[in-house]
């Protein structure tokens, strides 16, 4: 069964292993450190290192885009700092001064008049 690692699953690894702190590269390196010099094993750990170098890059990214769309999907989701969006101007009539067309809330609309 193909099992993938989650993030939760390198944190209970570091503070497990005693290696609290330590990105999954760091682990790694430290892992291979450990075989002799000359192994076959070792060559083909070290060639996988690239690979492994470049996903947690991706990973950090891709964290970096998040975190910016999080803060993005924040500002346009609170409440706007305004009482009333304009919509449109009346001009004056020899029977009426000139208005604005405003809505304070989602439900009701008013006018406000000003001199003519």
């Amino acid at each position: 069964m193909d099992h993938q690692p989650h993030d939760g699953d390198l944190e209970k690894f570091g503070a497990v292993s005693g290696m609290e702190g330590l990105t999954p590269l760091d682990v790694f390196d430290l892992i291979v450190g450990t075989l002799p010099p000359g192994s076959p094993l070792r060559a083909d750990l070290v060639a996988l290192r690239e690979g492994i170098a470049d996903q947690e890059q991706m990973v950090a990214e891709a964290r970096q885009v998040i975190e910016k769309l999080e803060e993005v999907v924040k500002k346009v989701t609170s409440p706007a700092n305004r009482i009333g969006t304009f919509l449109a101007a009346r001009r004056a009539t020899p029977r009426t001064s000139s208005s604005a067309v405003l809505i304070i809330s989602a439900t009701s609309t008013r006018e406000s008049k000003s001199g003519t």
